[in-house]
């Protein structure tokens, strides 16, 4: 039941990646094929989300957990900093400096506030309130603390009339309960979402953040 349900899921998240296709498409429309720095990052993120959907795909078709996580984290990371750009005084000039290479948490938004992933986290939190604990959640995995350890607790095995473990260490995770996989790609395809929406949104409110004419102006360089 649990694999049919698995599979299920995974087959919905593959046709959901599909469409990074049509968004892909929308952007260009959107900017009449002329790019322009936040044009390009958004372009960029949903490449991203689309390889990374892939290697996600891969990881729990083989059983893996952690790695999966992980690349969740990735996806929430494109939502942050896609929405952080797009509450700037310029989106455009913000997605430049973040191309050229600044850290986003350098870049105020409208209101003089860094763009902290743990500022935009609270600002995203509350119209979905599940992005705290799937944030804090998958942060356990990117940076080594408890979580690891209790993943090597999980592996052992208590040795009979004494009060000792046997340790092992190895890629397997058949020790994770398959509610918390099945959790997990539930998850991801929200985040997978979120970027597609985000992106949506983008195209359709571009021409708030500048027109053609004067972004040329302002970001294209002939060449000498």
């Amino acid at each position: 039941m649990h694999r049919c349900n698995m599979e299920e899921q995974l087959s919905a998240l593959k046709k959901l990646s599909d469409e990074f296709d049509t968004i892909g498409k929308e952007l260009f429309d959107s900017c009449e094929g002329q790019l322009f720095p936040a044009d390009a990052l958004f372009l960029a993120s949903c490449n991203r989300a689309l390889q990374v959907s892939h290697g996600f795909t891969l990881i729990v078709k083989n059983g893996g957990y952690s790695c999966g996580v992980a690349l969740l984290r990735l996806q929430l990371d494109s939502i942050l900093r896609l929405y952080g750009i797009t509450i700037t005084h310029d989106a455009h000039d913000s997605a430049n400096k973040v191309i050229c290479g600044e850290k986003l948490s350098k870049i105020k938004d409208k209101t003089g506030k860094r763009l902290s992933d743990g500022y935009l986290v609270n600002l995203l939190a509350k119209e979905n309130p599940w992005l705290t604990h799937v944030y804090s959640l998958c942060s356990g995995y990117i940076h080594l603390s408890d979580v690891s350890f209790h993943h090597l607790l999980n592996k052992s095995e208590a040795i009979p009339e004494s009060n000792e473990r046997g340790f092992y260490i190895g890629s397997d995770e058949s020790e994770i309960e398959i509610k918390h996989k099945l959790e997990l790609i539930q998850a991801f395809s929200v985040a997978t979402e979120g970027i597609q929406e985000i992106a949506r949104q983008w195209a359709a409110q571009r021409h708030q953040f500048g027109k053609n004419k004067n972004l040329k102006k302002k970001y294209t360089r002939l060449a000498k």
